[in-house]
């Protein structure tokens, strides 16, 4: 049963990311995979919850994790989640599960439960080569996430041939991309414990920028246009500012404490005319810029948008046919 334990040198590298774009490809040649987590913490979801994986997926099939209390779970429990990933070869191949972040030994044991290979996932600046020492002949090979557009040179010259000195594979370098961080309107909003006015049903767009309108020197206009897929935060009181910046292609509109707390009327309808939500927040202009400072901390790759920004900016860069080809896979029919 061809099984890919996906693994990461440190939380948040990108392997539910990567989990789910191999399994959009052998989606597309055809195939059905199983799409799972060896391990979720009882009375959490998001980003490691196998039936959301699916859903950003389809034509894959979601697989059942073992609940686990704490953050790595017991040796003891190792077989037991081996053999319910097991179960997956049933409907579906190949299996593609996620592993956990930071524990080599574990995750070896879980490689040998299922007979997987495994695929490092390193965030840029990551060392994956004492993980890949402790894998073995499980390593199929390291994926690099993140990689900062003026940092390729460093990756050819030292980060590729420290691979290659230690024979260890390399698969390809995702580039940067602040896509992948993006967040919804609606965690926008409830990061800056903020209410959606009007738009709701346009709240699941991702803003990746954030203008903030103060005292704008330059054309409202020019400035509010100056990034794509960005949220504007202008104070309440300031309709002009707010009127400038929905004549750019703004994804949504933060109104900060101001008077009067609800939008202007005439803003209002514009912003309805342009599809733009609007967000009321009860702190200042300085409070919620500063707020922004953590929001990607909400960032979660569960967005449709994310997969398809990913599988734009992988295709070239990783060698999917050599994972496919490891895996050695056949058209489930």
């Amino acid at each position: 049963m061809p099984t890919l334990l996906i693994v990461s040198t440190s939380p948040g590298a990108g392997k539910t990311a990567v989990g789910c774009w191999i399994a959009a490809k052998f989606v597309a040649a055809g195939r059905k995979p199983a799409l799972t987590s060896a391990f979720v913490r009882a009375g959490t979801a998001g980003e490691r919850d196998p039936e959301a994986m699916a859903r950003l997926v389809p034509g894959s099939a979601p697989g059942t994790p073992t609940r686990i209390q704490t953050t790595f779970p017991q040796l003891a429990q190792i077989p037991g989640a081996a053999a319910a990933i097991n179960r997956l070869s049933d409907r579906a191949a190949p299996i593609i599960v996620e592993g956990l972040s930071g524990s080599p030994e574990l995750n070896l044991r879980l490689a040998e439960e299922l007979d997987a290979q495994i695929l490092i996932v390193a965030a840029w600046g990551d060392d994956p080569l004492a993980a890949a020492r402790t894998f073995g002949r499980r390593t199929l090979g390291v994926i690099y996430n993140a990689l900062p557009r003026y940092r390729e040179h460093t990756l050819r010259t030292k980060s590729v041939p420290a691979l290659d000195a230690a024979g260890v594979p390399f698969l390809g370098a995702i580039p940067d991309d602040r896509h992948l961080l993006a967040v919804t309107i609606t965690e926008l909003a409830a990061h800056l414990d903020g209410k959606i006015v009007d738009g709701e049903d346009r709240a699941d767009g991702l803003v990746d920028y954030f203008l903030v309108g103060g005292n704008i020197w330059d054309w409202g206009v020019h400035y509010f246009g100056t990034r794509e897929n960005a949220a504007a935060v202008i104070r309440g009181d300031r309709p002009d500012i707010q009127m400038a910046a929905l004549a750019t292609p703004i994804k949504a509109l933060v109104l900060t404490a101001g008077k009067p707390p609800v939008p202007i009327q005439y803003v209002q309808y514009e912003a309805r005319e342009e599809g733009v939500p609007l967000i009321t927040v009860p702190h200042d202009t300085h409070k919620t810029a500063a707020r922004l400072e953590t929001v990607q901390e909400r960032a979660r790759f569960d967005h449709p948008g994310k997969l398809l920004r990913l599988q734009q900016i992988a295709e070239g860069a990783v060698s999917f046919g050599r994972i496919e080809e490891s895996l050695a896979v056949g058209a489930v029919r």
